[in-house]
């Protein structure tokens, strides 16, 4: 931690900071150097970076392709972002999104979407704020791939569950060393 503490800096690419100093030593020396960092920056996350509209028309980088399977030429032509949102998720998502527009309440959804290849994946979309444009408003948001979070999760679920059932149906009972009997099954419970 301590190296990366004295060998990081943190340089914006806002015109501002083109000028500065530290800018310049960093090698942002001209806007097309600067898109050209944000072109490198974009297509080396493993993320989505997305905008949209207030009526959810999106524009997607292209890490869509490696999430989802669609070129984001594919999704802007067809639309089919919403439509292949699974149908318990998609008023969730339309709601979170309706609200960033309406109040500026935070979007931060986990919701599941069908792959081209027809697979089910989990994605966690967030954006934090929107803008206006030529009298449209617009949100930057990020979808993040979370399946093997979600996998992980239901497989902690089913082995918390299976051990309480266990518990639950264990007749003989478990009495704790320590004196304790919260982890007792009720009916061997000591009553002073």
């Amino acid at each position: 931690m301590e190296r990366w503490q004295h060998n990081c800096k943190c340089v914006g690419m806002s015109p501002d900071t083109l000028q500065n100093k530290d800018a310049a030593a960093a090698g942002f020396r001209s806007p097309i150097q600067s898109e050209e960092m944000y072109r490198l920056l974009v297509a080396n996350i493993p993320d989505d970076i997305w905008v949209a509209d207030s009526e959810g028309h999106c524009v997607f980088s292209s890490n869509v392709e490696r999430l989802t399977g669609y070129s984001p030429g594919e999704i802007y032509e067809s639309g089919v972002w919403y439509e292949r949102i699974h149908p318990e998720d998609a008023p969730m998502v339309r709601q979170a999104y309706e609200r960033l527009h309406e109040t500026g309440a935070l979007f931060t959804v986990d919701y599941r979407l069908k792959r081209k290849d027809g697979q089910w994946i989990w994605l966690h979309a967030k954006a934090m704020s929107t803008y206006e444009k030529d009298g449209k408003r617009y949100t930057i948001g990020i979808a993040s791939d979370i399946t093997a979070r979600k996998l992980v999760e239901e497989r902690l679920r089913a082995s918390v569950e299976r051990y309480r059932l266990l518990f639950q149906r264990n007749l003989a009972g478990v009495l704790p060393h320590s004196g304790m009997q919260s982890g007792v099954h009720p009916s061997l419970r000591l009553h002073r």
